[in-house]
């Protein structure tokens, strides 16, 4: 199989029989609530294939396959499957084709054995109906020592890693009569050595002629296997090319944007000769697999952009340094206090302030008003006796809703009524309610409009010049670039390395993203 770095092997004559794609999608069209999430994207995978399908988050990979798998019906455009037009009302009906999803989260009964799994529903029997237990193990050893996987068939899958577990499920759908393999970030959670595993399995279901759709933002791993890619960004198909004809470079910047490669930088006043001190130090910060090695230092009225795609470990950092998850290492200063925040009790009580990236998920509150959400931070400090001083918290919503611009016909409407780009108002609007003296802020202008964006830009650089510190994470380089002092480039969990405003440009934060890995690095688990 092709060696770490290596492309994988050019199909472009297509293997025997690909002369009819094996998935064939044409002009798939998508819509939710009048938001376009695919326009007329056509997509193919050939027999005996692996085909990345990549992205960064909104270009419409999920939505493709959840069209592809049976959970969405598409609005306009086909799906043929070798050569004939099919339409899926279900996942099951998907599955019952041949098509099959392995997720990160691994469909498996834990409590059963590997070879239960595999042959659930389809056990084979004895001449008295009773199940062939001897047979059905030594079926299950097979078919996985086919793929190369040494396992215990005999004990729960729960027992096992979670690459055991993931190659099981694959294995599983192989026997049903998968003809497409649909892996979704299959190695987020893997070791280096787990990650080998999975890829010889993968090559070998290639030479059985299966065809795999692999998504991943680990440009290694696409290197490694992938025959072909195809980028989708903002819904609409952007490339596909053989693998071994496309460089790094160029496959950053088809999902980054290449237009935005000349961008005009904001101008920033420097920051203040006695805010040299460091708003947040954090230091060899690690949680496995994740975030491998975080150094980061911040100064008040400083402004650090964080680069990477989708699945570097930008929201993984962010999410340490809060305290939201535990550390396996590394320590984290908020305004020189040596005690590192253990939650985000403690975080925002250090002074530190975090924007999630998923509004909706992780910030607003949709059926709470909006007078509500703003002051939840807040709340203790306006309440006695479990009386909110009513005046008061008034005051602080009148304050914030005409400092940020809120557009609202009144603070008790409720936040989910709100446009995208009010709500991040009102979630910006509740950190700064606490008087933070440090920012995360993770995508703060995803999925709002340009209008929107161009004011919460404005904020970050007035929060910045006033004296706050503040890390900026976005999935839009433009962001980045437009915004920050310094730009810190974040690849496979590691911060790779730092550019000054003047610097940092489309190309040279690209070339980071994009460069191979030090050989030590890649070898490490």
């Amino acid at each position: 199989m092709p060696t770490a770095g290596s492309p994988g092997r050019d199909t472009a004559a297509g293997p025997a029989g690909a002369a009819v794609p094996r998935v064939a999608m044409r002009a798939v069209s998508k819509h939710f609530h009048g938001v376009v999430a695919l326009d007329r994207v056509s997509f193919e995978v050939r027999t005996g294939e692996v085909h990345a399908l990549v992205g960064e988050n909104g270009a419409g990979k999920s939505t493709l396959i959840k069209i592809l798998t049976g959970v969405y019906r598409p609005d306009a455009g086909d799906i043929l499957l070798d050569g004939k037009r099919v339409v899926f009302a279900s996942p099951h009906a998907a599955q019952a084709a041949g098509i099959a999803t392995i997720y990160q989260e691994v469909n498996l009964v834990p409590t059963l054995s590997a070879a239960e799994n595999i042959f659930l529903g389809r056990e084979p029997r004895a001449r008295i109906g009773i199940i062939d237990w001897p047979r059905m193990r030594r079926d299950a050893e097979a078919r996985l020592r086919h793929y190369g996987i040494a396992a215990d068939v005999s004990v729960p899958v729960a027992e096992l890693g979670l690459a055991s577990q993931q190659m099981i499920a694959v294995a599983r759908a192989l026997s049903l009569g998968g003809s497409v393999i649909v892996m979704d970030e299959p190695t987020s959670a893997l070791t280096h050595r787990e990650v080998d595993q999975l890829m010889a399995m993968t090559d070998q279901i290639r030479r059985d002629g299966v065809s795999v759709i692999y998504i991943s933002h680990r440009l290694d791993e696409l290197y490694r296997i992938a025959d072909r890619i195809t980028v989708l960004r903002d819904g609409r198909h952007v490339l596909t090319a053989a693998t071994a004809d496309l460089a790094r470079a160029d496959l950053v910047a088809a999902m980054l944007g290449r237009e935005l490669a000349h961008v005009t930088l904001q101008r920033r006043r420097q920051p203040a000769a006695d805010e040299a001190r460091p708003a947040l130090q954090v230091s060899g910060l690690r949680r496995e697999p994740r975030v491998r090695a975080a150094d980061v230092t911040i100064r008040a009225g400083d402004i650090l952009g964080l680069a990477g795609l989708q699945g570097s470990g930008r929201t993984e950092l962010m999410r340490l340094i809060f305290g939201a998850d535990a550390r396996d290492a590394g320590t984290v200063e908020v305004g020189g206090a040596r005690r590192p925040p253990r939650s985000p009790a403690e975080a925002l009580a250090a002074g530190l302030a975090y924007l999630p990236e998923d509004r909706k998920a992780d910030g607003i509150i949709p059926d709470l008003s909006l007078r509500e959400n703003m002051t939840l931070v807040v709340l203790p400090t306006l309440t006695r006796f479990g009386i909110v001083a009513r005046g008061r918290e008034r005051e602080i919503v009148a304050r914030f809703i005409a400092r940020l611009g809120i557009r609202a016909a009144s603070p008790d409407i409720r936040v989910r009524d709100l446009s995208g780009g009010n709500q991040q108002k009102v979630l910006l609007a509740r950190l700064l309610c606490s008087e933070p003296s440090f920012l995360m802020l993770d995508d703060p202008m995803r999925g709002i409009d340009v209008g929107a964006k161009a004011e919460i830009e404005r904020l970050i650089v007035e929060l910045a010049d006033g004296g706050l510190g503040v890390l900026v994470a976005s999935s839009e380089l433009q962001e980045v670039l437009s915004l920050a002092d310094r730009v810190a480039v974040i690849r496979d969990g590691r911060i790779v390395g730092e550019l000054a405003r003047g610097e940092a440009t489309f190309d040279t934060v690209a070339a980071m993203i994009a460069a191979d890995p030090p050989a030590a690095a890649a070898g490490t688990e």
